[in-house]
């Protein structure tokens, strides 16, 4: 009698896993971003542990492969604000979510109008000028950027050419 022989194909591999913390690095996410991704069902490559959570390898992968994707075809764009203030010189400022999706942060209303606008964020020296003089006037079509020059004293409109006085 013959005795047949059973081999274990290298191919068969058990999948690897990583634990929370390992993915939140990998795909540049926080350990509770993970967690709620998890909870509501986004991940389903995952296994329960005694100390938390093991999430397999193609899972992690394929998450680390779109968001750099995403980010290769993310243009610069502004999330709605989810508030609004007016400060004591009278400009409107709004709060908007942080890109990383970590918080929020507060910039002046027409410099958001602005980047919301051209789909970029500003340069630092990129001024942007109220046309009318309101400072809480802040429709695009009343916004204009200011380079080079300094932002008070006289300033001729390029529309309209009309000279008047910022503060």
């Amino acid at each position: 009698m013959e005795q047949q022989k059973f081999t274990v194909k290298e191919t068969e591999q058990r999948p690897k896993y990583f634990t929370i913390r390992e993915t939140a690095k990998i795909v540049r996410r926080s350990e509770d971003t993970i967690r709620r991704w998890i909870e509501e069902g986004f991940l389903k490559q995952w296994t329960k542990v005694k100390d938390g959570y093991l999430i397999r390898q193609d899972e992690v992968m394929a998450l680390f492969k779109q968001g750099n994707d995403d980010e290769k075809q993310k243009k610069k764009t502004h999330s709605s604000p989810i508030g609004k203030r007016e400060t004591v010189n009278g400009y409107v400022i709004v709060k908007i979510p942080k890109e990383d999706g970590r918080g929020f942060r507060e910039m002046p209303e027409h410099r958001y109008v602005m980047e919301k606008h051209l789909k970029r964020s500003l340069k630092r020296w990129e001024k942007v000028h109220h046309r009318n003089g309101i400072k809480n006037d802040n429709r695009f079509e009343n916004l204009q950027i200011i380079i080079g020059n300094p932002h008070y004293g006289e300033v001729e409109c390029p529309f309209c050419q009309n000279s008047f006085l910022i503060q």
